[in-house]
């Protein structure tokens, strides 16, 4: 069935619309290509990963220009070895990071739940990096932390964000 142009027009400018609706002013302009995802648009995400967001009303924050893994990542963020997935989940007014253990949704843990704003993004930092940084930081003669896995970076565009890391069964700022 072929619909008359105005209709048609008017159901592929509707989600602009409503995201418009949701953002600061001038955001878009700064930002043009920016979008909410739905998870089925995602397609690197394993199945159940892509439901579970689905079934919790999730849009990805991405921007379609950078070439960097972002808001949608896969790392060894709980242990070395195994690949987890990370997720920056927009939903009702708020953005949270839910990790999913080994790519399943057995135990899916949320992290850093934030009111909404499409400046947050988040992207895996290596263990590497991660003692780079703290080697970087050290202060006086204390030793310092030991990384065996990824952290995650957490913070507004283009600037220095927090990482987050899985020490000792809890989540620690670093």
């Amino acid at each position: 069935m072929k619909l008359p142009p105005l209709p048609a027009l008017l159901l592929l400018l509707l989600p602009q619309v409503v995201l418009a609706q949701d953002l600061p002013p001038g955001f878009l302009e700064e930002w043009p290509d920016f979008r909410q995802l739905e998870p089925k648009q995602v397609r690197e995400l394993p199945a159940p990963v892509r439901a579970d967001l689905e079934q919790r009303g999730c849009r990805i924050p991405k921007f379609t220009k950078w070439d960097g893994k972002h808001n949608a990542i896969q790392g060894q963020f709980l242990q070395p070895g195994r690949q987890d997935w990370a997720i920056l989940c927009a939903a009702s007014a708020k953005t949270v990071i839910l990790i999913y253990p080994g790519g399943t949704t057995d135990a899916v843990q949320p992290l850093r739940s934030e009111d909404a704003d499409p400046h947050r993004f988040i992207h895996a930092v290596s263990s590497f990096v991660l003692g780079k940084r703290a080697l970087r930081d050290q202060e006086g003669e204390q030793p310092t932390p030991e990384f065996d896995h990824d952290g995650i970076e957490d913070g507004p565009i283009g600037k220095t964000g927090r990482v987050v890391y899985f020490r000792n069964g809890e989540w620690t700022l670093q």
